[in-house]
C-alpha cells in the first residue's frame, strides 16, 4: 500500500539495550530508505548502560526517563510525543531485535482497514519457538480476550503493533494506562471504544542478548493487575 499525506512514528521503548539497539536501528534505517513518511523515536526508560548514546548516534529522536518506570510507561511517553507532533499513526516495536523490521510492510497494507493492527508471530510461516509456560500464558490471554470481546486474537501479548491517531489519542491520555503490561487491557480499551482491530502476520525472533524490559512477574500478579485495570476502565466510562 502507498501511504499518502500521512506521517508515522516508530516508537521503540528501551531499557539497557546497548547490545541490541544499534543493530535494530541499522536494520530499520535500511528499510526506511524509501519510506520518508516514517520517523523513529527511542524512549530510553532509565537505562544505566549506553543505550541513550548509541540511539542518539543514529540521528533519531530520543526521549529519556530519569529512572526505570516500566515498558508501558515508556510506550505512553512515545504516544504523547506522537500526539503533540501530530503524527497520523505509530508503530511500536521492541528494542531487543525480536521484531523483524521488514514486517512493517504488513501493517501498512492494513492501514485503511483498522485502528489497531496487531502483529502475530503465530500467523507467520516462520516458526517462533516458545516454552511451555509462556505458551500456556498466551493461551490464557487468548481465552480471556475471547470472553471479553468475542474476538479471536492469536497473539494478544504482541508488542509489535500499528496504532492510528483515532485510537492513539485515547491511549496517550489514559490515566489508567498500565506502566508494566499494557497488552490485553489495551486491546480491551480500544475495543470498548468501538475501534476496529485486525491481526497481520509478522516475523519475530528469539531474544539474542540481555534481559527483556518485560520483567518476569507472577501469573497471579499479572491477572490481578489486569482485572483492576479493566475494572478501572468500566468505572471511568460510567
Amino acid at each position: 500500500m502507498e501511504i499518502k499525506n500521512e506521517k508515522g512514528l516508530i516508537v521503540i521503548p528501551a531499557y539497557n539495550e546497548a547490545n541490541n539497539i544499534g543493530n535494530v536501528l541499522r536494520k530499520l534505517l535500511d528499510i526506511l530508505g524509501e519510506k520518508d513518511f516514517l520517523e523513529i523515536l527511542v524512549v530510553n526508560d532509565g537505562s544505566y548502560d549506553d543505550t541513550e548514546a548509541i540511539a542518539r548516534s543514529y540521528g533519531i529522536y530520543v526521549l529519556n526517563h530519569p529512572c526505570n518506570i516500566g515498558y508501558g510507561a515508556a510506550l505512553q511517553t512515545g504516544f504523547k510525543f506522537a500526539c503533540e507532533r501530530d503524527y497520523d499513526f505509530v508503530i511500536i516495536m521492541d528494542s531487543d531485535g525480536q521484531h523483524e523490521p521488514k514486517s512493517i510492510g504488513n501493517f501498512l497494507q492494513e492501514f485503511n482497514n483498522a485502528d489497531l493492527v496487531l502483529g502475530s508471530r503465530f500467523l507467520s510461516h516462520i516458526h517462533y519457538p516458545i516454552d511451555f509456560f509462556r505458551k500456556l500464558g498466551i493461551w490464557g490471554m487468548r481465552k480471556f480476550i475471547k470472553i471479553l470481546t468475542r474476538m479471536r486474537i492469536t497473539d494478544p501479548t504482541t508488542g509489535f503493533q500499528l496504532i492510528k491517531k483515532s485510537a492513539l489519542n485515547l491511549l496517550a491520555m489514559d490515566r489508567f494506562y498500565p506502566a508494566d503490561f499494557p497488552d490485553v487491557d489495551v486491546i480491551y480499551k480500544v475495543w470498548r471504544q468501538g475501534f476496529k482491530i485486525k491481526e497481520v502476520p509478522v516475523v519475530m525472533y528469539p531474544r539474542m542478548s540481555g534481559t527483556s524490559m518485560h520483567s518476569l512477574k507472577s501469573s497471579i500478579y499479572y491477572f490481578a493487575r489486569l482485572f483492576i485495570s479493566i475494572l478501572a476502565t468500566h468505572i471511568e466510562e460510567k
